[in-house]
């Protein structure tokens, strides 16, 4: 095993729930940003799960943590196949949340403001639903006076009777 901290620096992570492990075909540490491994040759302690996961085709795996309380501990890798090594990415379900809080925030404050633009724009076509009602009927009242208007000035201005007939079937009436 080729002991990759003489030429990486170990860089920490921001977050403690995360870390970054390279390992041998034997599961042999040779970088971790989380365990020590300087000098000796150190198993690494999800091999076993990776091992049992590997068969299924399954880039992504979870198993109790030791090291967390006996917490989840969700581990993606990815096979360097030129040379048989493992990249592990890992994530306690606590770093998992916090990363994801800020995804989450946005997502509802998106829909919230969604929710408000649509109710607003109901409000707004609800009322100019009833406002062009208003003046449709308004105009229809104008019209309605205006006929009668005229039909008055009509009425007062012929000197001459008016008389409407109607024809009566066979004398009926």
């Amino acid at each position: 095993t080729v002991n990759l901290e003489k030429f990486i620096r170990r860089i920490p992570l921001e977050d403690g729930g995360q870390s970054i492990t390279v390992v041998d075909r034997k599961g042999h540490i040779a970088y971790s940003s989380r365990f020590p491994a300087a000098g000796s040759l150190t198993r690494y302690p999800f091999f076993e799960a990776f091992e049992t996961m590997r068969d299924r085709k399954e880039q992504s795996f979870s198993t109790p943590d030791p090291f967390a309380g006996w917490g989840r501990r969700y581990v993606s890798y990815a096979t360097l196949d030129s040379i048989g090594w493992h990249v592990f990415v890992g994530r306690s379900g606590r770093s998992i949340i916090t990363s994801a809080i800020g995804n989450y925030f946005q997502t509802t404050v998106s829909m919230l403001l969604m929710f408000l633009t649509i109710s607003i724009g109901l409000i707004y076509l609800r009322k100019r639903v009833i406002a062009e009602r208003a003046l449709s009927e308004l105009a229809s009242e104008k019209r309605l006076r205006e006929s009668e208007r005229r039909y008055r000035q009509l009425y007062d201005t012929t000197k001459s009777g008016v008389a409407v007939y109607r024809p009566v079937p066979d004398g009926e009436g």
